[in-house]
């Protein structure tokens, strides 16, 4: 089973999982790099996750994305009594149904080069490698986690590493989709994309870290090379 269901309550997951670890041989559970701090780089499993080294208090106990796969996360190591799990955190997967760029969704960006409007993007993301990857690449490593047995009660980052930064990115959509984009300062990102001058946590949390990913546990553990990937470019192409 692969639980792709997001649970923001985990009292609520305690009893799923109990549930599907005893009606299947091995339950793949979905959470995020967006666990991650921001204090390692690159980013391996092992890298602090925001619940551990964050002080918002409010944060801590607001946040309904982050902070709820790192409880579940929690529960299932150390307190689930089961074994026959495999955590993965994917990095952010596009396909045609989903093609956000920093926090800008898809549909916008599209729309916008079709309008001949520039999108506005925040400066401050542009040279930080953002966590992004093509769907069928973040499908083929978890379905290759979930075939091995030796992946069980094991934690893996799901990415093909190809560590472009948001610039890099927003150069691949100019150049297959004419999308023109504009970075200006984060505060004026705020206003245009929140209506806030209040800096999201989506962006403070996660897309104003450096997202570079070591992914060599899960290569091992599946064994697939770099060239079983599709480029950033291609996937976009499709």
């Amino acid at each position: 089973i692969v639980n792709f269901i997001h649970y923001t309550d985990t009292e609520e997951y305690k009893l799923i999982h109990k549930l599907l670890c005893e009606k299947t041989n091995h339950l793949v559970f979905l959470s995020s790099y967006r666990v991650y701090a921001g204090s390692q780089c690159p980013i391996t499993e092992n890298t602090p996750q925001l619940i551990d080294v964050v002080d918002d208090e409010y944060f801590l106990e607001h946040e309904d994305y982050a902070v709820p796969k790192s409880k579940n996360e929690k529960f299932i190591v150390t307190e689930s009594g089961t074994d026959n799990w495999t955590i993965v955190r994917p990095v952010i997967s596009f396909s045609k149904r989903r093609l956000d760029i920093v926090t800008v969704g898809g549909r916008t960006v599209l729309e916008c080069a079709k309008r001949g409007e520039k999108v506005l993007l925040p400066a401050e993301a542009k040279n930080f490698v953002a966590g992004l990857d093509w769907a069928g690449n973040s499908g083929q490593l978890i379905a290759n986690v979930l075939l091995s047995d030796n992946t069980k009660g094991e934690v893996y980052t799901v990415s093909s590493v190809q560590n472009l930064t948001w610039g890099e990115i927003a150069d691949i959509y100019s150049e297959l989709a004419g999308t023109e984009f504009e970075w200006v300062n984060t505060k004026e990102y705020c206003e245009h994309q929140h209506g806030t001058r209040e800096l999201p946590w989506i962006l403070k949390y996660d897309r104003l870290f450096n997202r570079e990913i070591d992914n060599s546990k899960i290569l091992k553990a599946t064994g697939l090379k770099k060239e079983d990937f599709v480029s950033i470019k291609d996937g976009l192409k499709t």
